[in-house]
This record gives C-alpha cells, sequence and structure tokens, in this order.
C-alpha cells in the first residue's frame, strides 16, 4: 500500500508544479475581490458523467445550488481540464459515475491544500451500470489520510431486496436515520427524527480521531449486509446477492460523514448516495393544498445543513427550516410550543398528592399526520410516568381508541387490556411530557375525552391516576408533517407511489372500493400485509391504512415476501 501512495502523492506534487499560473497584462486593471464565497461544481459530463448544476430537471443539482446561493454564496461550475478558481471556498462533485483521473485529483487537491472545502457524494460500484471511486482509488485514500472519513466498497442491501429492485434507481430507495449523536449538521434531523431517502446507498467511514483530523457520521442505516460483488448488481449478470463474509460489511453502516483537517482548515462531507441531493430524488417537491413544498424534507434540510456548515456560517444565521411543516421536537422540553397558538387547558380540582403526578394543565393539536400532546405537571414529571389516552377516533363525543405511553414505548391497548407498539408515534419526558399519535389511530376529533398519569412502575405507596376534569380542545394546524413516517431500525419493505396524477389507497384491495386518499407521486408508505395474488398491497403512513394497486407503486423488494392478509 505504502508505494502505491507515495507515487500516488509523487504525481500529485509533480501536477501541481505544473499547473499553469493565471496571466495578468500588465494594462490590466485589477477588479475588486468579492467578498462572497465561491461554490465550484465540477462539470465533467464526458469524463465523469456526474450530476449537473446546469440541468434543472432531475438529473440535476440546480437545486443544491439554490441553497448555497440563499445562504449568500455564489455559484459556478468549472472543468477539470484546466486549474480550479484560486479563490473557490467549497467544491462539489454529486454523483460521478466514472472514477477521476489522477489530474483531475490533482487540480482538486490543489485548491484544497490552499483552504477549499469538499462536498462530494459516490454512488455504489456497479449499481445502475456505475463505476465511479472505488477504496483503492487516489481520492478515496487521501479522504481517508487527510479527513478520517474512509470510502467503502459495496451496496446496502436488505434481505427483501431483489437482483430486479436493484438494478433501477426507483425501487432501489432506502430510508436512512440521523446518527443519534448529533453534530452540527445532523443536529436538526436528530431533533425532529426524520429520515432521509437514498436510492442505491454505500456506506462510508468517520473516524473521531485523526493525525489532523476529526470526522463523525451523519446518517446511518441496519442492513444486512453491503454487497462488494458489482456483478451482483448488474441484471446482465448472474452472481447472486448474497452475504460474502470476510468480505461484505453487516449492521449499522454509515451512509455520510463529515470530517474537518485542522492543518488545512478545510471540511469534507462525504455522501454514499448522489440522488439524495439531487432535483428529482431527494430534493424534489410536491405539489400540495399550500402549494409546492419538499417532498422529503429530511434530506431538504440535511442539504441545507451541509451547505451552512461548509461556507462556515454560525448555526444561529443557517437557513431556516422548511414552511409549512410542524416543527416539534417530541424532547420533554415546552421551546416549540406557542401559547397563542396551542393554549393549554388548566386542571380543576384533584386529590392527588404526589406533585410529580399531578396535572396542571395540558394542551394539544394536530397537523396533517400526527397528534401532538404536551402535559405539565406541578413539579418536575415523574421519569416513570405514564399517560393514558382516550381518544375520540370516530368524533362520537366519547373515547373509543386508548392509548399508553411511558418511556418504554407508545402502546394500543387493547379491550382484553393487551397492549400493541404503536408505530410512529414517540413520548418523551423532561420538564414536560410530550407525546406524538399517528392519526391512524387517534382520528380527527376536535377535542381528547380524557388524559390520565399514573405510573408505569407501581409506587411503594399507591396514588390513584390524575385525570384531565375537562375536554383537551385539538385544534388543527393546517401543516404537514415533516414525517408522515418515522422509520425506525429494521423497518421491513416499503413503497413510493408512481403516478402522473394521483394513487388511490382504497379500503379494500378491489378497484370498486371506496378511496382512502389520493397521494400524488413520490409519497411513501409502509407495506404492512399483501393480498394472496400480490397486485395489492396493504400500506400505512400516519394518517391512513389502506391497500393501494401494484400498478400505481414502487416497490424496494419483493411484496410476495409480505405476509398475505386474511380473506385477501
Amino acid at each position: 500500500m505504502m508505494p502505491r501512495m507515495i507515487r500516488l502523492s509523487a504525481i500529485v506534487v509533480i501536477l501541481l508544479a505544473m499547473a499553469p499560473k493565471p496571466l495578468r497584462s500588465q494594462s490590466e486593471t485589477p477588479q475588486p475581490v468579492p467578498t462572497a464565497p465561491l461554490v465550484v461544481f465540477i462539470e465533467e459530463s464526458r469524463q465523469l458523467d456526474m450530476a449537473s448544476v446546469t440541468v434543472t430537471g432531475p438529473n440535476g443539482v440546480s437545486e443544491l445550488a439554490a441553497i448555497f446561493q440563499r445562504l449568500g454564496a455564489r455559484t459556478a461550475f468549472a472543468r477539470l481540464r484546466e486549474p480550479l478558481p484560486e479563490d473557490v471556498s467549497v467544491i462539489v462533485l454529486v454523483r460521478p459515475r466514472r472514477p477521476i483521473p489522477v489530474d483531475y485529483l490533482a487540480r482538486i487537491w490543489t485548491r484544497v491544500e490552499q483552504g477549499a472545502s469538499l462536498l462530494l457524494a459516490f454512488d455504489p460500484s456497479g449499481h445502475v451500470r456505475a463505476s465511479p471511486e472505488t477504496p483503492t482509488g487516489g481520492l478515496a485514500r487521501l479522504l481517508a489520510l487527510e479527513y478520517g472519513t474512509p470510502l467503502f466498497a459495496g451496496m446496502l442491501i436488505q434481505p427483501w431486496f431483489t437482483r430486479d429492485s436493484i438494478s433501477r434507481l426507483e425501487t432501489s430507495f432506502l430510508p436512512a436515520l440521523p446518527y443519534p449523536v448529533s453534530n452540527p449538521v445532523n443536529a436538526p434531523l436528530v431533533a425532529y427524527d426524520l429520515p432521509i431517502m437514498t436510492w442505491g446507498a454505500r456506506h462510508v467511514g468517520a473516524e473521531l480521531f485523526g493525525v489532523d483530523s476529526a470526522a463523525f457520521p451523519l446518517a446511518y442505516a441496519n442492513v444486512a449486509f453491503a454487497e462488494t460483488n458489482a456483478r451482483a448488481l448488474n441484471p446482465a449478470n448472474t452472481d447472486p446477492l448474497e452475504l460474502n463474509y470476510g468480505a461484505d460489511a453487516v449492521g449499522r453502516l454509515t451512509i455520510g460523514a463529515i470530517g474537518e483537517n485542522r492543518r488545512t482548515n478545510t471540511r469534507v462531507v462525504l455522501l454514499g448516495d448522489g440522488e439524495m441531493l439531487m432535483n428529482g430524488f431527494g430534493l424534489a417537491f410536491t405539489s400540495t393544498a399550500q402549494g409546492q413544498v419538499p417532498l422529503y424534507p429530511g434530506n431538504r434540510v440535511l442539504a441545507q445543513q451541509i451547505a451552512a456548515w461548509l461556507l462556515k456560517i454560525p448555526p444561529e444565521n443557517a437557513l431556516p427550516l422548511p414552511a409549512g411543516f410542524t416543527w416539534v421536537a417530541v424532547d420533554g422540553e415546552r421551546n416549540d410550543w406557542d401559547d397563542s397558538r396551542n393554549p393549554p387547558t388548566a386542571q380543576g380540582e384533584s386529590t392527588v398528592n404526589v406533585m410529580a403526578l399531578r396535572i396542571q394543565q395540558a394542551r394539544a393539536f394536530r397537523n396533517d399526520s400526527y397528534l401532538y400532546a404536551m402535559i405539565e405537571t406541578v413539579a418536575t414529571p415523574n421519569a416513570d410516568v405514564q399517560v393514558e389516552f382516550g381518544l375520540d377516533s370516530r368524533g362520537s363525543g366519547s373515547a373509543d381508541v386508548f392509548v399508553v405511553a411511558n418511556r418504554s414505548g407508545v402502546y394500543l391497548r387493547g379491550g382484553d387490556d393487551s397492549l400493541t407498539p404503536l408505530r410512529d408515534a414517540a413520548f418523551a419526558v423532561g420538564s414536560v411530557i410530550e407525546v406524538r399519535i399517528p392519526l391512524r389511530a387517534a382520528g380527527l376529533s376536535s377535542a381528547i375525552p380524557q388524559i390520565c398519569l399514573t405510573t408505569a412502575i407501581p409506587l411503594a405507596f399507591p396514588t390513584p391516576p390524575d385525570c384531565m376534569t375537562a375536554r383537551i380542545p385539538v385544534p388543527n394546524s393546517n401543516e404537514r408533517d415533516p414525517a408522515e413516517l418515522h422509520v425506525q431500525d429494521g423497518e421491513g419493505l416499503m413503497l413510493t407511489t408512481r403516478t402522473n396524477d394521483i394513487a388511490n389507497v382504497r379500503s379494500a384491495p378491489s378497484t370498486n372500493a371506496n378511496v382512502v386518499v389520493g397521494l400524488r407521486n413520490g409519497r411513501m408508505l409502509r407495506a404492512i400485509g399483501r393480498n394472496s395474488a400480490g397486485d395489492w398491497v396493504q400500506v400505512e403512513n400516519a394518517r391512513y391504512t389502506g391497500w393501494i394497486s401494484r400498478l400505481v407503486f414502487n416497490a424496494n423488494g419483493d411484496v410476495m415476501t409480505l405476509p398475505v392478509v386474511e380473506g385477501t
């Protein structure tokens, strides 16, 4: 390895020395130096086949350039056949489908040594005929050496993936999760529990301590393995998708990382997927009654955070979170709640004498997907507090759905007192108690009939539950939630709608069944079952449960691996 690295370094040094210097005539008047930082997008379509900033369609990155511009940067594109501008602050290269030649690398690294930061996004080798940078390539070696962000081989594979599903971008999607230890880039993603969509991802590394560097992971996915055999990703070959012990990584694998080099005072963002930053994929928009909004808010927030961090903009000056969404972090604090929008309902007389379990006031609201509730107690809430909701899902005025929430999870309580975990829900206790409940369980009632506090762990001297003496109003915020699905570790097969107009979700697996909701293109759904023929799939998001025809969705795997719903 060392002789090859020495040869690479020698080539880079020679090319740096040979790089032509810009000439200026004696009569030329010096121009004032612009104060706005310059962000350069690499444009070498023939040699690198990368995502182009000049393309405003689905395969371009003009939306990413617009984010940099909103942060006050100038953007431009540049060829690598000649030196990059000397005043470049950030160099961007998204989804090159060919390896980077050494002379091109030299021109990039010239500016890195002079203080330019990098935004790089690489797809897996072999996926949809891509042959990008490999772990043994020159750029990958420099990233590992200088920033502690190695680039690994292999496409992330789940058990339900098939050779057919990974052969197309639109069916090779995989939701990623923000790494739970937050950093300046992924902090909002962690706070609001936002998934990040990828389309054929590879894994990267983040080495916390280096000689001159420090790196941090951004996002991850728990997968069966990372397929390093590029032939297995090509449908023209017969190599199977299978785990090869000793070659393929398994488990929690990092999809994005950030790194800093203290010697050069530069930064790098390395992503294991290019589509997550492209116009028609991660940065796509969708139409709503309120206008155009991000289809994947997690990707939009990630792109904004990446751009601000690379430009070294303080967090308080970063772009605001996208408008039209509910930004309430379920963290046990009241910071995100607005008294003018969500006034509390005070508790009446109570006989409970444990102040940490005695309700002082409660409030709630709903958006298009979830019911949010906050309960304040007379003293700081007991860490083992349990909230019991009686919800009016049918609007009849009385409780018909019962939800139990404590720090072990949020559950639906059955008539036999059985507890079923409620996906997409959340609970947190801190200075207040916060709960998020999906509307497919809570319903659309304008009030909560019952909220009671008790303990999940019996006390030495039991105290009766403290129940609100009044119904809690549930106003509608007329906002979208930034996560129609809160993806969890071990999440199974997912779908996205595929339509030029509206994809109908129906109450039963038949075109004669009632329409539950019509969804526009690209909306993500959790697959929970199928009919016996496999031409209809039962799906859910936070608000709806229903059936969708195989004609109007893309699945990231084999729908026949889903359980058959009884009677279908």
